[in-house]
């Protein structure tokens, strides 16, 4: 019998038990950008205008679709949501 996972955990800072410290530690508003390049399947994650990722992880799971959020567990806001990007290759 296999065991489904409702999530899974794919970035590079997770080795098994614990993961790189909390990038937000407080309750104010940050401003936050995600790269993704469906290509190569490369995530980056940057905080407040950072040039340093505060977290990558590879995943060509999906090259295209919609765009959605969630945390393990946390409650999260957004405001000012833009999305951006170029058109799938067909």
């Amino acid at each position: 019998m296999s065991v489904t996972k409702d999530r899974l955990r794919l970035d590079h800072q997770w080795n098994g038990s614990t993961g790189a410290p909390p990038a937000v530690t407080d309750a104010a508003w940050h401003d936050v950008r995600v790269v993704h390049c469906a290509d190569s399947g490369e995530i980056a994650v940057y905080a407040d205008g950072s040039k340093h990722p505060l977290m990558t992880a590879v995943d060509t799971t999906f090259a295209a679709g919609r765009v959605g959020f969630g945390s393990f567990d946390n409650v999260g806001s957004l405001r000012n949501l833009k999305v951006s990007g170029q058109r799938a290759r067909q």
